[in-house]
């Protein structure tokens, strides 16, 4: 197939009907796909014996879309594995006023998708996705003749993604100034994102997300115009998510400050950026009063969250307030803390903290309690970097720090030296009133209780759930389990339904208290008391097994 329509000129009466347009008035939807041999839409005989006679192939000049052709209508556009297609309209096409949503696919002969004239004429364009193009370098191609008209955009156009593209070096056109959602994954030729010239032009931008493009060293980059950068631009920019940029070596060029400000931002996920050196310049985390969620995971050079790159003239301590921070992820990181300088940051709506294998983060450093600044409002740190400031016992777990993540519902205590997880203290007690709902507990070789006896887990644990992970040291092994357990009612938690051992287990246990519920979970898993018979003669090396089994279960028949 070579084309959707073709007009044959020749049985015309009168030629003037060669120029006659072709109206699809209720088409509303089109897609196109699989059409290795196709050239364009719509052709005549007239034109194919011209290209004949010349001896032009048809795609070479041609575009697929002429101006024989309407779609009045047509809301949806998709071109997919188009081979032959290497223009799809003239700067001039008129005659998709009403299309909504453009896909294009695998069409590996395109160099651009427009040109800079043509997008005036596509003023209801919301959706923008291009993917596979091999030879495509840049979206919007720039006319030469036209370099003097005034520049159209784009009106409605609100999401654009673009993905597995070989030969694209520039994403962000002026054009896009309506954008809101960005998405650019696998684009290798791509090495900033926003350049400079464009630092005005995406203030409007609300979700970005930038991921496994080899070649990217910063997404923002900046430059201090004193012209233009009179006012500091607020941009709308809510959600950042950064993923497999090994080249990236920060997010902002430089400091925004006095360029634009990032305030709004809520959601910053970055992950496996093994050049990043820092997240957030200083004066954008100054300003987080919005940031609910913030994940990094695997940075391998990164040493703290936020930088200075300056040093400023003001000697105050930085205030940083994530009032509305609800979820901290740090994971397989090398930072040694928050910020390198003195600073006080406060996170009162924290509610989740997973911090895994960050050997140099400080995360709680222990003070007594007559010395502790930890306030009821807010949480204070100095210049080395501690996550969080607690009361001075390395044996037990620092849970001081619940007075100052009342919202926390979830905590997950795993690969560390403590022997207890909670002590009964009134003056402790009277100030953790967190709403944990969820405790996990694994990796804990040296663990002998989880808390002192008669203290009440309730008031903290509220959820009727305890998960135990299949590695914590007194449920594998007997003795101390039956040292933390071997008296009636020594933990008390009135609302606990049930218990089970790891995380991925389908089956939850429970016996009238979570004693016994240990209890009988251990000797179930090391007793095995629902085995009658059991033949160990061919195992002489079981001896010890044999002997603790007659113990426990009071019969010599094996």
């Amino acid at each position: 197939m070579k084309e959707i329509v073709l007009k044959d000129n020749n049985s015309s009466a009168n030629n003037d009907t060669a120029d006659e347009k072709i109206d699809f008035l209720l088409l509303r939807s089109l897609t196109l796909e699989h059409l290795e041999t196709i050239d364009d839409f719509f052709s005549s005989t007239n034109s194919r014996s011209k290209q004949k006679c010349h001896g032009l192939e048809p795609y070479v000049s041609a575009p697929f879309f002429n101006a024989q052709v309407a779609f009045p209508k047509l809301d949806t556009l998709k071109l997919s594995s188009l081979l032959n297609l290497n223009k799809i309209w003239d700067g001039n096409y008129d005659s998709m006023h009403n299309l909504t949503s453009l896909i294009v696919d695998n069409c590996g002969g395109l160099k651009y998708l427009f040109s800079s004239t043509v997008v005036g004429s596509f003023k209801n364009l919301k959706h923008l996705e291009i993917s596979n193009c091999a030879m495509m370098e840049e979206i919007i191609a720039k006319e030469e003749e036209n370099n003097a008209l005034e520049e159209v955009h784009f009106l409605k156009l609100e999401k654009i993604i673009v993905k597995d593209m070989d030969n694209l070096k520039t994403i962000w056109h002026h054009q896009f100034e309506t954008v809101k959602m960005l998405q650019v994954n696998n684009c290798d030729k791509i090495v900033v994102v926003f350049p400079s010239s464009m630092q005005k032009t995406y203030n409007k931008l609300e979700m970005l997300e930038v991921t496994n493009c080899a070649l990217v060293e910063e997404i923002f980059e900046l430059s201090f115009n004193e012209e233009s950068s009179s006012v500091e631009d607020t941009t709308h920019l809510k959600e950042v998510t950064i993923d497999g940029l090994d080249k990236l070596k920060k997010i902002w060029s430089r400091d925004p400050q006095g360029i634009l400000c990032f305030q709004n931002l809520s959601i910053v996920k970055v992950k496996s950026c093994q050049g990043l050196e820092y997240l957030l310049p200083l004066s954008i985390a100054t300003r987080c009063s919005h940031l609910k969620e913030l994940r990094i995971d695997d940075c391998e050079i990164m040493k703290e969250i936020v930088a200075e790159e300056k040093e400023s003239s003001v000697n105050a301590a930085p205030i940083f307030e994530f009032n509305q921070l609800s979820t901290l992820l740090l994971r397989n990181l090398h930072i040694k803390g928050f910020f390198a300088k003195k600073h006080t940051l406060a996170y009162p709506s924290l509610k989740m903290i997973d911090v895994l294998n960050c050997p140099k983060l400080t995360l709680y450093r222990t003070l007594s309690t007559s010395s502790s600044n930890i306030r009821d409002d807010e949480f204070s740190v100095s210049t080395q970097q501690p996550l969080f400031i607690v009361e001075e016992n390395e044996d037990t777990f620092p849970y001081w720090f619940l007075q100052n993540v009342r919202g926390l519902k979830k905590l997950v205590i795993g690969s560390s030296c403590f022997k207890k997880i909670f002590q009964d203290e009134g003056q402790i007690r009277e100030k953790t009133q967190a709403q944990l709902k969820k405790l996990t507990l694994f990796a804990l070789p040296n663990l002998e209780h989880i808390c002192e006896e008669g203290f009440q887990i309730d008031p903290v644990l509220e959820d009727k759930k305890l998960q135990w992970a299949n590695k914590i040291n007194y449920i594998s092994y007997g003795a101390k389990f039956e040292q933390a357990h071997n008296t009636e009612g020594y933990l008390s938690t009135p609302n606990l339904r049930k218990v089970k051992i790891a995380e991925n287990d389908e089956q939850w246990f429970w016996k009238g208290n979570l004693n016994d519920t240990m209890k009988n979970m251990f000797e179930d898993k090391v007793a095995f008391g629902k085995f009658k018979y059991l033949a160990l003669s061919d195992y002489p090396e079981m001896k010890d097994l044999c002997a603790m089994w007659i113990g426990r279960t009071g019969s010599n028949r094996l």
